[in-house]
């Protein structure tokens, strides 16, 4: 951001935190770190410590937001989130499973305070370079732990397969693999973007690797499908760069460790991952496609409203003979909550991918990616609920966010209304910035403005 732009911001109360809103945002890093071993680290009396460290963040972040300059306004992936937790919550009503709904839409609530725990608290880079590395952190501590079960034989159940473990059950292994797809890609953003504060590219080499092998331990088809899919978009950030060849060879580069860390990958676990072709062109996918058919079929009976929420497991039982999760997230909301609900979940999903456009380009093609690799992790898990997956959503709509949009969010908190982004009503050392140093592009909509 040009320096007319820094002072301006500069001016702005949010800017200086007060000592709440410091020690909050600390708070919010633990519970971001903790969220990859959120399961291994259960508190019987309160839930998870992720929920213990959120609860704890999301109080200290309120009081100091309501001591300083007031709460940042909404976007419309905000706006879009609460109007899908609020559908979910009234379809409670009608739902097989009244007390699991109950429990599924509180989670919903934790999610939503995360991420209004991210947007409040997260706006400048240097934040939001300590949240990737407070994931990524968390990460490499539950991929340690899957290293660990392969060294000392835990496998999840019969099968080959490994995964973490600390105090609690052992993670499930597709799940594990999602949460380490992600973090790969974050990786590759740290090593393009080489910026000050990131990992030291040697580290992120090693921590690649780790990930890569841990994915294979787990023998999870779809986190490879999704570790590839994170992988493949990376020459996708190079377009338009005079450091395409540079990027290229970083992709070359991370593929070559990645094919490394498999080759350390025990035989059983290959060969499970080895019939991904197989299974998606005869298989079953692991019964999923007879669960898929069933959740269809009670589709048809409640297209508009859905079953409920949580309710797919008991709806499906009659034909499929016992409970299951969908196994697909959107179908998963498809059938629980119904075309309404489906809709909502929806145009979150593009007004997020949408949005992106108006950031950098390493952040924005950053926060698509996590986006991508996200839906085909959600394509054989039920993960709409779970929290790394609303901390992708979080964190794709801090990308959307331009310098001046930032800085007009700041100056709304001083009681400076700006409607519409018209140029008469932008702080004059904005427009100066922009006239004067031509360092960036402001479009003049009645909708809004871009960078």
């Amino acid at each position: 951001m040009p320096s007319p732009l820094r002072a301006v911001a500069a001016k702005c109360p949010s800017t200086s935190d007060n000592g709440l809103r410091a020690v909050a945002r600390v708070a919010t890093y633990l519970v971001i770190f903790s969220i990859p071993i959120d399961e291994m680290l259960p508190m019987p009396s309160v839930g998870t410590a992720s929920r213990v460290l959120g609860i704890v963040a999301f109080g200290l972040a309120l009081l100091g937001t309501l001591g300083s300059s007031g709460m940042r306004p909404l976007r419309l992936p905000h706006k879009l989130m609460l109007l899908f937790v609020g559908w979910s919550a009234i379809t409670v009503l009608w739902s097989p499973v009244p007390e699991e709904s109950l429990q599924k839409i509180l989670t919903y609530a934790q999610c939503l305070g995360l991420v209004w725990l991210i947007w409040e608290l997260a706006w400048q880079s240097r934040e939001r370079t300590k949240l990737l590395q407070a994931y990524v952190l968390g990460c490499t501590v539950s991929a340690l732990t899957t290293v660990h079960s392969y060294l000392t034989g835990v496998s999840y159940g019969a099968e080959a397969r490994y995964s973490a473990v600390i105090l609690g059950p052992q993670f499930d292994p597709n799940e594990a693999a999602i949460t380490y797809a992600l973090a790969t890609s974050i990786l590759i953003y740290m090593w393009t973007a080489a910026r000050r504060g990131q990992f030291p590219r040697g580290v992120v080499v090693a921590l690649f690797g780790l990930m890569v092998f841990s994915v294979g331990l787990t023998g999870s088809r779809g986190g490879l499908l999704a570790l590839g899919a994170g992988i493949l978009l990376t020459p996708l950030w190079a377009v338009g760069r005079r450091r395409k060849v540079a990027y290229l060879t970083v992709v070359t580069l991370l593929l070559g460790i990645g094919v490394a860390a498999f080759t350390f990958v025990p035989a059983e676990s290959l060969g499970r991952l080895s019939t991904i072709r197989n299974e998606l062109e005869v298989g079953s996918i692991g019964s999923r496609r007879i669960i898929w058919g069933a959740g269809l079929a009670v589709f048809k009976g409640a297209p508009i409203i859905g079953v409920g929420v949580a309710g797919y497991g008991r709806a499906i039982a009659p034909i499929y003979g016992k409970d299951s999760v969908a196994h697909n997230s959107f179908l998963s909301v498809l059938v629980e909550t119904g075309i309404v609900g489906f809709s909502i979940y929806m145009l979150l999903l593009v007004s997020l991918a949408s949005g992106c456009k108006r950031s950098r380009d390493s952040q924005r093609f950053l926060a698509l990616t996590l986006l991508a690799v996200w839906c085909v992790g959600a394509s054989s898990l039920t993960w709409e609920y779970r929290k790394p997956a609303w901390l992708v959503f979080a964190f794709a709509s801090l990308f959307q966010i331009t310098a001046v949009r930032r800085c007009g969010d700041l100056l709304r908190g001083r009681g400076r209304v700006l409607s519409g982004w018209d140029a008469r009503s932008m702080p004059a050392e904005v427009r100066a910035a922009e006239d004067g140093q031509r360092v960036a592009r402001v479009s003049v909509r009645s909708t809004g403005g871009t960078l």
